[in-house]
């Protein structure tokens, strides 16, 4: 099973201008990782499916950003770990337009783990 960190930009202006506080989810499987993407992404964005993003993180040496289509700004970095996380966390999270997933929040140090200079 595949394993992720998603490095999640805390913002309250839609990524108008780049985050400098972040909260990190941890994911087991692609259709969890979507699952979170979808929760913790404002209405109006598109949350693509398992495919595309299995796709993409092939071609990315499993080291994904995803952007902003409005201003360019970096919403999420998602990252392929191979070891199993030890969550803070864990809660269900219903976000405003009703979509309710069970949200798993990690360490900083399991994300500079893996860190690529």
């Amino acid at each position: 099973m595949n394993h992720f960190i998603i490095k999640a930009s805390l913002t309250k202006d839609f990524f108008l201008s780049p985050s400098e506080q972040f909260i990190f989810f941890y994911c087991q499987g692609l259709d969890d990782l979507t699952k979170t993407l979808r929760c913790i992404t404002p209405r109006g964005y598109r949350v693509r499916k398992n495919s595309w993003f299995s796709k993409y993180l092939k071609e990315c040496h499993n080291d994904l950003q995803l952007r902003s289509g409005l201003t360019g700004q970096v919403m999420y970095q998602i990252r392929k770990v191979d070891y199993i996380v030890s969550c803070d966390k864990i809660f269900d999270y219903t976000n405003n337009f009703g979509f309710t997933h069970r949200l798993k929040t990690a360490s900083e140090k399991y994300w500079m783990k893996f860190n690529k200079v």
